[in-house]
C-alpha cells in the first residue's frame, strides 16, 4: 500500500513540473516599473527628470526569461549622461543594449513615456534635522529605562539648489514596532524625495526597556520655600513617603536623594481648608502613583 501511494505522489510531482515547464515555454506579456539611474553625471552635478523616478517598460518573452527578470531581481533602467551638463532630450530606446538585463531574446513592446527631458545642473549640499514618524508600543508591564534615541540627529541633504531651499526637515518613513519587551535597535529608511540624494539615507532608532515595578521611598523631607524672613512655615508631618512606577533598572539604582517633595508659602496664605498638597519632583522616565499623606496641616509663624 505504501509504495503504491508513493508512485502516485511521484507521477502528480512529475506532472505538475510538466505543466510548469510547458507553461513556462510560452510566452507572455508583463509590464515593469525600472527605476532610472543616470551615470556619468559630472562631478558636483545632479540630474531632474520631467520622467520622475522610474519608467514603465512593456516586455514579451518566453516564460522562463521574463521569470529571471522579475523574480528575485531589481533591476534598473541606465541612462549615461556622457558628462553633459544642462538640458537634455532623452530617449529610452537609446539606451536598451546599456541595459544587459533586457536580454537579446526579450521584445520591448513599449517604454513610457518614450521620450523625456533631464536637466543636469550643479548640486547644493545642507543640513537638515531628521523627524521621527515611526510608533512603537511596549509590552504589558514594560517601562522605558532611557530617551528614544535617533541617530544621526539630521543628515546631509543633496540636490538643486531651489529645491533644497524649501526642505526643512526629512521624514523617516512610517514604521510601527509593538508589544516590545526588550532594549530595542533597528535602521528606519527616511522617506524619499524626488531627486534629492540623503548621506545617509537612514537612520537608528534606538531605546531601552525593562520590567516595569513599583517602589515606595519612605520618610522624604518636605521643604518648605519663599517663607519670608520674619515669618516660618511649618507642615505636619514634615515628612511623605512617595511610590513610583518605573522601568526596574532604573527605579533599583534610585534612593531618596532623587526625590524632592516641598510646599510654598504662597499655599499656605491661599488656602482655605486647612491643609495643602505637596509638589513632588521625580526622576525622568517615572510616574508618581501616590504620596501619603496627599495633604498636610501647616502652621504659619511670625516674629
Amino acid at each position: 500500500m505504501k509504495k503504491k501511494v508513493l508512485t502516485i505522489s511521484l507521477i502528480s510531482v512529475l506532472s505538475i513540473l510538466l505543466w510548469v515547464f510547458v507553461s513556462f515555454s510560452d510566452e507572455y506579456f508583463t509590464t515593469l516599473e525600472v527605476p532610472v539611474e543616470f551615470v556619468n553625471i559630472p562631478k558636483n552635478y545632479i540630474v531632474t527628470s520631467s520622467a520622475g523616478e522610474k519608467l514603465s517598460i512593456t516586455i514579451k518573452g518566453q516564460g522562463w526569461t521574463l521569470g529571471q527578470i522579475t523574480f528575485g531581481r531589481s533591476p534598473k533602467f541606465i541612462v549615461d549622461i556622457k558628462g553633459k551638463k544642462g538640458k537634455l532630450n532623452i530617449q529610452p530606446k537609446n539606451f536598451v543594449e546599456r541595459n544587459h538585463w533586457l536580454a537579446s531574446n526579450i521584445q520591448i513592446v513599449e517604454i513610457s513615456p518614450p521620450q523625456f527631458e533631464v536637466n543636469v545642473v550643479r548640486a547644493y549640499v545642507k543640513k537638515v534635522k531628521v523627524v521621527p514618524c515611526f510608533r512603537y508600543s511596549l509590552g504589558k508591564d514594560h517601562a522605558l529605562v532611557s530617551k528614544v534615541k535617533i541617530s544621526p540627529g539630521e543628515i546631509e541633504i543633496k540636490g538643486p539648489k531651489k529645491l533644497l531651499s524649501k526642505i526643512k526637515f526629512v521624514n523617516t518613513e512610517q514604521k510601527t514596532f509593538e508589544e516590545i519587551t526588550k532594549s530595542f535597535s533597528t535602521k528606519i529608511p527616511l522617506e524619499k524625495i524626488e531627486f534629492v540624494k540623503f548621506n545617509p539615507n537612514f537612520v537608528t532608532v534606538s531605546f531601552e526597556v525593562d520590567k516595569q515595578v513599583d517602589k515606595t521611598f519612605k520618610g522624604i523631607h518636605v521643604e518648605t520655600k519663599y517663607v519670608p524672613r520674619n515669618q516660618s512655615l511649618e507642615v505636619i508631618p514634615p515628612t511623605i513617603d512617595v511610590t513610583l512606577r518605573g522601568a526596574l533598572k532604573l527605579l533599583a539604582n534610585y534612593s531618596d536623594s532623587n526625590i524632592t517633595a516641598y510646599v510654598t508659602f504662597k499655599q499656605a496664605l491661599n488656602d482655605t481648608v486647612g491643609t495643602i498638597e505637596p509638589e513632588v519632583e521625580i526622576p525622568p522616565f517615572t510616574e508618581l502613583l501616590y504620596k501619603q499623606p496627599e495633604r498636610l496641616k501647616y502652621i504659619i509663624k511670625k516674629y
